[in-house]
Order: C-alpha cells, then structure tokens, then sequence
C-alpha cells in the first residue's frame, strides 16, 4: 500500500473539511480554517503540505460564497475577495514549495501523486479565476501528466474554449476549439474518484454546446497545420527547446500537445483604431516590436547559457581576475545569464509605459511602472480579463502576506534590484543563505538557482506579453468604430531580411 509522508492530522482535517463542504456549513469552515491556521503555524514543514491545500481550498469556497451572495443590500467589495483569494493562492503555492522538498520513493509515490493531482488543478483553477489563462494551462498539464485526471482533462477543454475566444487569429481559434473539444471528450471517458459527477456533466454540457455552434464534423476535422521551415541544426534545437518549454510568443504554444508547426513567436497586435487624420502609425505597434524583439533576445542567451559549446569564450582569455576562495565563477557566459535576466525584468515597465500611453491613463513619464499603473484602473479593468491578468501578475510581487501569492516570486524580484543595483556573485554550488544581502552588499547565489530563476521570470514575461495583445484586442472590441474620423489600422508584417 505505501507509507504516507504527511502527518496524520492532515487526513483528519481534510475529511472534516470536506463534511462542512458538503453541508454548505460555511461556519464550521472558517472554524477550521482557523484550527489548521494554529498548527501550520508551529508546523511549516513539507509533512503539513496537505493542510496548506486544505486551507487554501477552503478559502476559495469561502470567496465563491462571498460572490455569490453579493446583492444590492449585502455588497461585497472587490478588495475582499482579492484579499480572500490571494490567500488561497499562497496556501496552494506554498503547498507545492513544500511537497517539493519531500524526496519521491515508491512507497510514497501513490500519496504524492494524489495530492500533486487535486493541487495542480485547484490551482489552475486559481490562476484561471485570476484571468491568467497560460499558467492554469500549465498547471492542469502537470495533472495530466500524472494521470489521465477528468478535472484536469476538463478544465484544459474549458481554458482552450475561453482562450479561442480571445485569439485574434482566426486560424489559431480553429485549432483551439478543436483542442477543447478533444479534452472535453477525453474528460467524459475518464472514471477515477477525484472527477466530480457534477463537474463532468457541466463537461458534457460544454461538449454539446461545441457541437450545436460549430457542428461535430468540423471539431473532429483535422487542423491543417504547416511546419517552419528550417534550415540549420542549430535552429532547430534551439526552436524545439522553445517549443518544449511552451516559450515562443504564440498561444497554440500553450498546448500540452506539441507541434512544429508552433515553432515561431507569430504573436501581433492586429490592430488599433486610430483617427483618420493622423499622419504616422499608431506608437503602439512600434512599443510592442521593442517588447517582443526583446523577450526572444534574453530567451535566445538564455539558451545559449544552458547549452554552452565547452570552450572559453575568446573574449574571456588573458583576463586577469582573483580567486575568491569561495566558489564563486565568472565568464561571459553567466553575464549573459544576468543581462537575460535585467533585459526580461525590464519588459514589465515597458508593458506599463505602452499600457500608459495606450489607455491614455496620464500617468507621469517618470511615476510609470508595471506596479504604478494599477491605481488608475476601476471599472475598467473589472471589463478586461486581460488587464485583471497583468494585475493579478503584478500582484505576485507584493512583500505582505495576502498580498504577496508567492515568496518564490519575492525573489525574483529581490534578485532583480540586486543585478541593477547592487552586486551579485554567482557560486558553483548552493550557497548557505541564498538571495541574501550580506553586509558587503554582495547578493549570493547559485548558478542553478539563477537558471531556475530565469526560466520562471521568462515565462511569466511570455504570459504578460500574451495577456497585453489580448488586453488591447478586448479593448479595441468595445470601441465605437462609428465615432466620426476614426479607423482600424493594421501593419504590414517587417520582414526577416531587414533583420540582417
């Protein structure tokens, strides 16, 4: 049967948990939340982790409560539920911090498999509340991969639904709901106790509506799909990394199955409604080729550091440097390693300033920045799914607990202030104290934990920059194309051999 590496009371909980659940006793949930709260406080340790997810899916059923009773008499207020929430979203995450510190065997692999399946979907789930499209994929992925898991199956159908929607592309759009219909179905097949029979009924439901709007026949067909063109070896290693770690700007790359024919950062911004008048381009398209060329330039050095050729860079030899005793390394190598890193933080004010200047939010040129420009957003935001995605990423890097979903991205941004401002020495193996400022102001890392580092901030930057195209396209939906002397613009595609 295997040995279970979590402290009994866990289990306890959990079925208590699921009692109050399932009699709709929302005060006996509270008074549990608050009991597991006293013993995860003495108990922060990866044997608890199951607490930490009962918690945090506790906190949702308390948010959804919060929404759903919301009327006129009895409002609730945006920033109770985003309290309630980021929460819930710590508790999960902090849950999977945990569960990978526990080292696997095949004694406890059938009780981690179990809680890393409901975890990874209930945070999706989170992540998709959120509006955060990409990372929910991701997540209800990792279920999959675990097991042939209904929920997940279900919920990727539901997320590719909603994000065909959103597609600009119209051919993308056909492959998404292909794609949502094919996980629908897969999820309908699936028997394990963990799919709820209600959720796959709303399942069946989705399916059905699918067929009655676009007919059977042409979910079933085949996507015509065409492969890049590729000439080099070298070029395709370096696009089938990018295609296995889901890193090109192109939403089919979001999917969990994957083809060449992803393999290119086809993302644009399509179009923007401009005044007849008006002599240039709109700036807009000019600010996006900037973001875009530089996410592919910090991924492509990115690449270049994880698959080094073995030799010293010629620009590295005869440079007299001392040793420090202390393992810590040099090379141009790993200052690529940093300037990837710099150039993708830098991406985020850049996303500010475009949405500043895009939204025309007035917002002075030396007061933007990607956390400065949430203060004007109201209504406006609560409109666009996509604008709450980039707050809610914004959110991620808040310091205090309920803001701050996920120490983990604490320190992607600590380590950023560090690579701007201060000095950061990059060592062999892990460090004691890792990401600490010490009193000579050097920030101490390892070489693996900076990678680990850079391949989170890209992906994070890759779903800001999809969450922003899709943010302007929503916005330029609900513009009045009637007004007087105004006009959608679109631009003719920049082609590869000015690049040279």
């Amino acid at each position: 049967m295997g040995t279970s590496p979590f402290a009994p009371i866990c289990d306890v909980l959990a079925a208590e948990f699921d009692v109050a659940d399932i009699a709709k006793n929302l005060g006996k949930t509270q008074e549990l939340i608050g009991k597991a709260k006293d013993i995860l406080a003495n108990n922060d340790t990866p044997e608890y982790a199951p607490l930490f997810y009962s918690v945090g899916t506790s906190m949702t059923i308390l948010r959804d409560d919060l929404i759903r009773k919301s009327t006129e008499e009895n409002p609730y207020t945006d920033r109770e539920v985003i309290k309630i929430h980021s929460h819930a979203l710590w508790y999960f995450r902090h849950a999977e911090e945990l569960l990978h510190q526990i080292k696997e065997n095949k004694k406890n692999r059938p009780y981690l498999t179990g809680i890393r399946m409901i975890l990874y979907v209930n945070l999706g789930n989170a992540l998709d509340f959120c509006g955060r499209k990409c990372s929910a994929m991701g997540y209800y992925s990792k279920a999959t991969e675990l097991c042939p898991f209904g929920m997940a199956l279900g919920n990727i159908g539901r997320t590719l639904e909603h994000y065909a929607y959103l597609e600009g592309d119209g051919g993308h759009r056909a492959v998404l709901f292909r794609e949502a219909y094919k996980y629908y179905l897969e999820a309908e097949q699936t028997n394990d106790i963990y799919t709820y029979e209600e959720a796959k009924q709303n399942f069946i439901s989705r399916r059905k509506e699918m067929e009655t709007r676009f007919g059977k026949e042409n979910l079933k067909a085949q996507s015509e799909l065409i492969p890049v063109e590729i000439k080099f070896e070298a070029e395709r290693a370096y696009r089938k990394w990018c295609l296995k770690n889901h890193l090109f700007l192109n939403t089919l790359n979001d999917l969990p199955d994957l083809n060449e024919a992803f393999m290119q950062d086809i993302l644009q911004i399509t179009s923007v409604t401009t005044e007849i008048e008006q002599e240039n381009p709109p700036f807009v398209f000019e600010m996006f080729n900037q973001i875009k060329e530089e996410y592919i330039y910090a991924r492509y050095l990115l690449y270049e550091v994880l698959n080094p050729d073995g030799e010293i860079h010629f620009a590295d030899k005869e440079t007299h440097l001392e040793d420090i005793l202390n393992y810590s390394s040099y090379s141009i190598r790993l200052e690529k390693l940093k300037t990837a890193y710099r150039t993708l933080f830098s991406i985020f004010d850049r996303i500010a300033f475009l949405l500043n200047s895009y939204l025309k939010l007035g917002i002075a040129e030396h007061k933007v920045s990607f956390d400065s420009i949430w203060d004007k957003f109201t209504k406006t935001e609560e409109k666009n799914i996509a604008l709450s995605a980039l707050h809610w990423i914004d959110r991620d890097f808040k310091e205090k607990f309920g803001d701050a979903d996920t120490p983990h991205t604490k320190k992607i941004k600590n380590l950023r202030n560090a690579l701007e401002h201060k000095f950061v020495s990059i060592h062999l193996f892990p460090v004691e104290r890792e990401v600490e400022i010490g009193k000579d102001f050097i920030y101490r890392i390892s070489e693996d934990s900076l990678i680990e580092y850079s391949l989170d901030l890209l992906r994070l930057i890759r779903e800001a920059v999809i969450e922003l195209t899709i943010a302007i396209r929503i916005e330029e939906s609900q513009k009045n194309l009637d007004k007087k002397n105004v006009l959608p613009m679109s631009m003719l595609e920049y082609l590869d051999e000015f690049k040279i």
